[in-house]
């Protein structure tokens, strides 16, 4: 039997839009230093995230259904 889910903010999953520019990936970066879980909407170059322990997602903000499969179970949004 498993035990109990573990919580605290450095355990929740995170999502970073825009997370394969600049500033994204430098917050993806820095999430991944606390412990959070990161998944991140990305459009096409992920470059930036190559070699991260990251989700990445394929999507678009203005694309209402990858916004929802990629928010779904994040505890923030960024």
């Amino acid at each position: 039997m498993a035990g109990p889910v573990p919580e605290g903010p450095e355990l929740r999953l995170a999502v970073v839009t825009g997370a394969s520019g600049h500033a994204g990936a430098n917050l993806v970066r820095a999430l991944l230093d606390l412990g959070r879980p990161v998944r991140c909407l990305v459009r096409e170059d992920v470059r930036a995230l190559e070699g991260l322990d990251v989700e990445a997602m394929r999507g678009d903000v203005g694309d209402v259904e990858s916004l929802e499969r990629a928010f779904a179970g994040a505890a923030t949004v960024f």
